[in-house]
């Protein structure tokens, strides 16, 4: 899905089997769930608009962290700060 500047909204919903998600250079704003990836190992999510990176690790949570071998986010906005 990489570098498609209309991808403003990611909903992966009920994907098993998936293992890699690539939305590089995208717009995306805003990530809703990957609750149905439980195969999901990579992810890149670089380059896009998203405002916080809390955000993104809550959607990505429900994988077991030993599992996930790449998590890209670089060069987002995240201009969104959440106190701890």
């Amino acid at each position: 899905m990489n570098q498609n500047t209309d991808l403003r909204e990611v909903d992966l919903g009920y994907c098993p089997l998936l293992e890699t998600f690539s939305a590089s250079q995208c717009s995306i704003q805003n990530l809703h769930t990957f609750s149905g990836c439980q195969s999901l190992r990579d992810v890149d999510l670089s380059f896009n608009q998203l405002p916080s990176l809390v955000h993104i690790l809550k959607v990505i949570q429900f994988n077991d962290p030993k599992f996930l071998k790449s998590l890209v986010f670089n060069d987002n906005v995240f201009n969104q700060v959440q106190d701890a």
